[in-house]
């Protein structure tokens, strides 16, 4: 057979830059068949092809393999294989990537961070650089802050060694999330709610404490009710005549009917059970259709508790510095993250578009469940000038009287209207109020607790955080309401 037979045309190489150093497209495609021919890595069938060679950008292909001609993926995806492809063209990388079909990615490398200072920047200080209510911090790069929504993400895999950083970065995915309203969270930390227990006190979040280290029956009960949940909204969905996305069913369903992203975070899943593994292995399958975005935590790839289909629908890696090539082969499928530099925090992320080094941010933590409050530091989830309009309104008995908030803190009052209107929506506003007095006065909205709480005021103003309501009644959806 010739190349023509077996590869799909790929598109033409520009001709201002070619995307491998010396070589075009087609040249590209030769070599790389020729490698994998010699090293019988295909079954092909006379008019199969084998694989498609596509440009991303100036610096990189796309390799996308029809993966029935591929009987042996272990061996695609050999490190000694990669190596030698990488040879053949001339040194540039190649990365190998499994994601629910086989990928090769050539000419890219991880950017990479210079500036040391990067690895004490906070999390509060770049909260008011978060692009949408569903974008979670990644961390610190050579060109700032990196956010991603959560819903680009998909699934995620975070693999790091204990004191790497894996956890906090969770908080940091909780507290952004948290604080744009716009997601359901569940949480499992397998430290019987050390670490996770202190968001429970917050607006939609579910977090599964077990009393104690070694069970994880909170766990099961939790995935039976978000398996419970995505029933529900397939029959909502049927409504609509079903939708192969969230965003898609969104898009037409009517008010009472739009639902939001559920995020389940799960650290330490070495020590789920084999059963519970399996029950979290069919909702990550199935999920993403109804709206369900994972994110797992682990210190260590080990094929025992990552694999097969699990491993599959693991969309984005984050791999923190890990021991040795092979495990980071086992974390991301490559390896590159045994190279990272000792510094707390240091991660390597990839999603199939992006592959690049990230610095953690560092960040505040409310109180431990069983730890008096002063023991520990406040927790903020607030730009800083939304903590001003939140006391401003503390100042006014809780009252967010919006002129008058925008007097104190010398805004527009329509710029302080736009955060009433959706603090108000999530339920951390009261509706109006007005005074018992005849005739009665308007009063305007008032706080809710957790509202107080993220922006790490309560200990502040512990008298009238006794005042405040808990959290505004809202109407919800059907799969909001607890059973």
């Amino acid at each position: 057979m010739t190349i023509s037979n077996l590869v799909a045309n790929p598109l033409p190489a520009f001709r201002t830059a070619n995307r491998v150093p010396g070589l075009n497209a087609d040249q590209v495609a030769g070599r790389l068949m020729s490698r994998l021919t010699r090293e019988k890595v295909f079954d092909i069938k006379p008019g199969e092809k084998a694989f498609y060679l596509v440009p991303i950008n100036p610096a990189r292909y796309l390799v996308v393999f029809e993966s029935l001609t591929i009987p042996d993926p272990d061996k695609l995806f050999s490190e000694d294989l990669l190596s030698r492809i990488s040879i053949d063209l001339g040194g540039v990388p190649v990365l190998g990537l499994r994601k629910n079909s086989f990928y090769y990615q050539i000419g890219t490398k991880p950017g990479k961070i210079v500036r040391k200072d990067l690895a004490s920047v906070k999390l509060d200080e770049v909260f008011g650089s978060q692009p949408s209510p569903l974008h979670v911090p990644l961390g610190m790069t050579a060109k700032g802050p990196a956010w991603r929504q959560i819903e680009e993400l998909d699934s995620v895999l975070i693999v790091g060694p204990r004191g790497s950083g894996k956890t906090t970065l969770m908080h940091a995915f909780i507290q952004a999330l948290v604080r744009g309203g716009a997601t359901l969270l569940y949480l499992w930390d397998n430290k019987a709610g050390n670490e996770f227990g202190r968001y429970n006190s917050l607006p939609n979040v579910t977090v599964a404490i077990n009393q104690q280290l070694d069970q994880s029956d909170k766990l099961d009960e939790t995935l039976q009710q978000i398996a419970s949940l995505l029933d529900k909204r397939a029959r909502i969905y049927s409504k609509y005549g079903g939708s192969p996305t969230l965003d898609a069913h969104n898009s037409k369903a009517v008010q009472e009917d739009k639902l939001k992203p559920v995020v389940l975070l799960i650290d330490e899943i070495y020590f789920m059970p084999p059963e519970i593994r399996e029950k979290l292995t069919r909702l990550v399958t199935i999920g993403r259709a109804y709206g369900l975005y994972p994110v797992l935590g682990c210190q260590h790839a080990d094929r025992t508790c990552i694999n097969g289909q699990l491993d599959a629908n693991m969309t984005t890696r984050i791999v923190f510095r890990v021991p040795d090539a092979n495990e980071s082969r086992l974390a991301m499928g490559r390896a590159g993250a045994e190279n990272l530099p000792n510094t707390k925090g240091r991660y390597l992320f990839f999603d199939g578009n992006d592959f690049i080094q990230v610095q953690g941010l560092n960040i505040n933590l409310p109180a431990v469940v069983g730890i008096p409050a002063s023991h520990t530091p406040s927790l903020c989830l607030l730009a800083p000038e939304e903590v001003a309009m939140v006391e401003a309104a503390l100042n006014l008995q809780g009252y967010f009287k919006i002129s008058a908030v925008a007097e104190a803190i010398r805004r527009n009052p329509k710029y302080v209207s736009k955060f009433s209107t959706t603090w108000a929506a999530n339920g951390w506003l009261t509706e109006i109020q007005s005074s018992t007095e005849n005739p009665p006065r308007r009063l305007g909205r008032r706080l809710t607790k957790p509202l107080v709480r993220m922006a790490g005021l309560d200990n502040k103003y512990p008298e009238l955080m006794s005042e405040l309501p808990e959290k505004e009644t809202l109407a919800v959806s059907v799969d909001e309401e607890n059973e």
